[in-house]
C-alpha cells in the first residue's frame, strides 16, 4: 500500500490504490504513535486554575467515576467494540468448522456456540456495568500545546507536564487521609484508537471464561455450582471493565491520550452540573511535574508570574520547576 492517502494534501497516489477515510485515520493514530515513541513524550494534564492549585497544593490528582466524564457514550463504544471482537472470534470457530479439512467440526461449533454465549452475556449485562462495575479515570495527553485542549479549558487553563515513568511508578490510590487504600493499584494505561491491539487480549479473556466457567458444571452441590458461576462471571466482567476504558473513538485519537485507571470505591464527592460527582484521589512523587505551562488568553505574563511566585514559596517540594507559556496564537472572542 501506498505512503499515504490520495486525497490528503499535498499527496498523490497514481493507479488504482486509494484510501478511505478510515484507513487514513488509522494511517494517522498510527504515525502520532511513532512520533511520540520517537520523541519519547512526556504526558500532559490540561487543567483549570482551579484544578491546578488543587493538585499543586496536595500532591494529588482526582480519578473522576467513568459515568460522569464529559463523553458519556466513552465506556459504550469500548464495551462495543469488544462485543464485536467477541462476535468475531465466535465466527472464526464456526468458519473452521465449516471448511472440508476440518478434523473436529463438531468441538468447533460447540465452542463457537461457547463463546456466543458470551457475547450474548455481555449485551445482557452492559446496563449494570458502568454504574456497578465503571472504574475511576484521570486523563492526561502527549499533545503539547494542543490548541484543541486549551480550547476547552478558554482563558484560564494550564498544562501540567509529567514525567511519565515516574508518575507511573509512584502512583496510589489514597483515601481522604493520605492512607492508602486496599485493592488494585492504579494503572498508567495508553488509550488505544484502533480497537484491533486488544483483540488477541480479549480473545484469551473469553477463552479463560470459557475453560472457567465449563470446570464448574462438575461441581455437585447446586448452590455451590450458582455460586461458583456467579464469581466466574463477575470475573468476566471486572477484566472487561478493566480493557473496555483503554479504547476510545478513531476521531479522538489527535489527543494521544493517556489514562490513570483507578479501581475502587469513591473517596471524595464534588458538586457540578452533573450532581455529586465520585472521585478517587491519585497520590504521585511532586518530583514527576517537570513543567507547568501558561496557557493561551489574556494577562499570559501575570499568570505566568503568579505560578513563579507560587513555586518559590513552595520551593521545598517544586523547587527548579519550569514554567512557560503556550506559543498558540489563540484567544476566545
Amino acid at each position: 500500500m501506498s505512503d499515504a492517502p490520495s486525497d490528503s494534501p499535498g499527496l498523490h497516489i497514481t493507479g488504482e490504490e486509494r484510501w478511505n477515510q478510515r484507513e487514513f485515520d488509522n494511517w494517522l493514530i498510527q504515525m502520532r504513535d511513532l512520533a511520540a515513541n520517537w520523541t519519547e513524550a512526556d504526558l500532559q494534564h490540561y487543567t483549570t486554575i482551579g484544578g491546578l492549585q488543587g493538585i499543586l497544593d496536595s500532591g494529588r490528582l482526582w480519578g473522576t467515576h467513568v459515568a460522569f466524564v464529559n463523553d458519556s457514550q466513552e465506556l459504550d463504544y469500548g464495551v462495543g467494540e469488544i462485543c464485536n471482537m467477541v462476535e468475531a472470534f465466535s465466527g472464526e470457530w464456526a468458519w473452521e468448522a465449516e471448511q472440508p479439512d476440518s478434523k473436529d467440526s463438531d468441538h468447533q461449533k460447540f465452542v463457537s456456540e461457547l463463546i456466543k454465549s458470551v457475547h450474548e452475556f455481555i449485551t445482557n449485562n452492559r446496563e449494570i456495568l458502568k454504574p456497578n462495575l465503571g472504574p475511576f479515570v484521570s486523563c492526561l495527553s502527549t499533545s503539547q500545546d494542543q490548541l484543541s485542549q486549551w480550547r476547552g479549558y478558554g482563558q484560564s487553563g494550564y498544562a501540567i507536564r509529567f514525567d511519565p515513568k515516574l508518575l507511573g511508578s509512584s502512583i496510589e490510590h489514597v483515601d481522604a487521609d493520605g492512607n492508602i487504600t486496599k485493592g488494585p493499584k492504579p494503572a498508567l494505561v495508553k488509550v488505544e484508537y484502533m480497537p484491533s491491539a486488544f483483540y488477541e487480549q480479549v480473545t484469551k479473556m473469553v477463552t479463560t471464561h470459557v475453560a472457567d466457567f465449563a470446570e464448574t458444571m462438575s461441581i455437585g452441590d447446586e448452590r455451590e455450582q450458582d455460586e461458583t458461576q456467579n464469581t466466574v462471571n463477575f470475573n468476566l466482567l471486572r477484566k472487561l471493565m478493566e480493557i473496555a476504558p483503554q479504547l476510545k473513538h478513531h476521531k479522538f485519537a489527535e489527543e494521544q491520550e493517556y489514562r490513570i485507571i483507578t479501581q475502587g470505591k469513591e473517596d471524595i464527592y464534588t458538586p457540578t452540573k452533573l450532581g455529586l460527582v465520585p472521585r478517587v484521589l491519585i497520590e504521585f512523587d511532586p518530583s514527576a511535574i517537570k513543567e507547568i505551562m501558561v496557557g493561551p488568553g489574556e494577562f499570559s505574563d501575570l499568570r505566568k508570574l503568579s505560578i513563579e511566585r507560587y513555586i518559590q514559596k513552595n520551593a521545598r517540594r517544586y523547587g527548579g520547576l519550569e514554567v512557560t507559556t503556550s506559543e498558540v496564537p489563540y484567544r476566545e472572542l
